[in-house]
């Protein structure tokens, strides 16, 4: 059996080596199941052994929401979650920046002429670059939502970076 993947009462459970337990020997195989439980080979045969796991509460997900314009104000909310999909249970931080790409290549040339503050989740702790560049804190459920000001016409997408180096791109922030 290879290690890292396994077939168990006729289903494919596959783990990583990033999931190998931490007192799982190596070259001993081992799977993982989709709530987290870890299981390593203790001989041959079906002779599996659960050696840990809990479900993971670790940031490696977020979900964009960009709401509709109303009085040169768009809220934006971020929903950061588990690698289950499921919202955080406790405070996240993330990096996020506004960009002219819908593909979150870069910083935007001009910030929107409005403030960018919290709406009525999480906290900004501090912008390295004014109206562009922020580090985010969630409430403990994950929520963090801006309020983006522009009295003008102007588009960006805000982009966050999650902990693994992903960036996670808002839909358009369109003000008319």
């Amino acid at each position: 059996m290879a290690e890292g993947i396994a077939t168990f009462y006729g289903c494919d459970l596959s783990g990583t080596l990033a999931q190998r337990p931490a007192n799982a020997p190596a070259g001993i195989p081992f799977f993982a199941t989709d709530t987290k439980q870890f299981f390593v080979s203790r001989g041959s045969g079906d002779n599996w052994t659960e050696v840990g796991g809990a479900a993971s509460t670790a940031l490696a997900a977020a979900t964009i929401t960009v709401g509709t314009e109303a009085a040169n104000v768009i809220n934006v909310g971020i929903q950061l979650n588990d690698a289950d999909g499921t919202a955080l249970a406790t405070v996240g931080v993330v990096e996020a920046y506004l960009s002219d790409s819908a593909a979150g290549d870069g910083l935007t040339a001009t910030a929107p002429d409005g403030d960018i503050a919290v709406g009525t989740d999480g906290t900004i702790l501090f912008e390295s670059v004014t109206d562009k560049v922020f580090k985010l804190q969630s409430e403990a459920d994950g929520d963090i939502d801006l309020d983006i000001g522009e009295a003008g016409v102007g588009t960006w997408y805000l982009i966050v970076l999650l902990p693994n180096g992903e960036k996670v791109v808002s839909g358009a922030i369109t003000f008319a």
